[in-house]
């Protein structure tokens, strides 16, 4: 999110050490520190109490962030005021601030072995030179080795498992979760569409009606996006090689489809329910310009879950 600190909170000795804990956050770029006048940072009782060196290098930060006109997701607030949604800009205290800063993004998705699995794989291979330019390469790396299965690296996202029909209920609790402060939320899940054009399966439409009701209820105090997939399922976007790996012999019955029938066969009862382990032990068949191939469009639909989730992370 987009992090400002305002000059009241920069002067009450309490806010102190939230506002070093959310600044270290922007080191790691968790999120974005605006500044809109950084000589207020320079002469703040804040820095002050900083150290010669460490505030040396926070007034460098903050002149590089330094914006005439800036936009904000939140400004950091002393501690005792209510949190409170004002023109699209969410006030909070500070000790708050960091509590709802340190939360990773939450991305809900119908099964989190097989969904989450795929999840990765694309962010990390199709989205790999989108998050190097919003996140630097190092901070790349580090989310890079910490995301080690599918939930997430649990630091700036978190991957809950929504159980099929029970997946809107999930979106629903998330949304309602204490503090109830610039909540951010993804949901992704299987279309399960039979055909091109046909209506969304049960849980994929009581989702979308979940997320369009809550977007209604909160309006922009809750920024929830939602992808249904265009295909049936994560399984109809896995490469030819990935699956003949998985089989480990000839998939000519899956050649012998159509390309419509490949994109809306259920691709689980061909070749069973434990795709999510080929895409886990064989990510070499699942490199970005197989998995842009398999999805049409030169993989468009990918980078849009990408640019949803990588816009809602930082």
């Amino acid at each position: 999110m987009k992090v400002e600190f305002s000059r009241a909170a920069l002067a009450q000795r309490e806010a102190f050490r939230h506002l070093t804990a959310i600044a270290w956050m922007f080191a790691d770029v968790r999120h974005r520190w605006v500044v809109v006048d950084p000589d207020a940072v320079r002469d703040s009782a804040w820095l002050d109490q900083e150290g010669p060196h460490r505030a040396r290098a926070l007034c460098e930060q903050a002149r590089r962030e330094a914006s005439a006109s800036p936009s904000r997701d939140l400004v950091v607030e002393p501690i005792g005021r209510d949190a409170r949604f004002e023109d699209g800009v969410w006030m909070v205290p500070a000790d708050i601030a960091e509590r709802v800063l340190r939360k990773p993004l939450d991305i809900v998705v119908e099964n989190a072995r097989c969904d989450g699995t795929f999840l990765k794989l694309i962010v990390l291979r199709t989205g790999g030179r989108r998050l190097e330019r919003r996140l630097g390469p190092d901070a790349l790396e580090r989310l890079r080795s910490s995301w080690t299965n599918p939930l997430g690296d649990g630091d700036r996202l978190e991957v809950h498992h929504g159980g099929g029909s029970t997946t809107a209920t999930q979106v629903d609790l998330l949304a309602s979760a204490e503090p109830p402060v610039a909540r951010r939320i993804f949901v992704f899940v299987d279309s399960d569409r039979s055909g091109p054009g046909d209506s969304l399966g049960g849980t994929a439409h009581l989702v979308e009606e979940t997320c369009l009701r809550l977007r209604e209820e909160h309006g922009e105090a809750l920024r929830l996006s939602f992808k249904v997939l265009q295909k049936r399922e994560v399984e109809n976007y896995l490469p030819r090689e990935a699956l003949e790996a998985h089989r480990r012999r000839s998939i000519g019955d899956w050649d012998q489809l159509s390309n419509e029938e490949k994109d809306y066969t259920d691709i689980k009862k061909m070749f069973g329910d434990k795709l999510w382990t080929t895409m886990r032990d064989h990510p070499q068949h699942c490199h970005e310009r197989a998995l842009r191939q398999r999805a049409g469009d030169r993989g468009h639909e990918l980078d849009e879950i990408v640019d949803e989730i990588v816009s809602l992370m930082v």
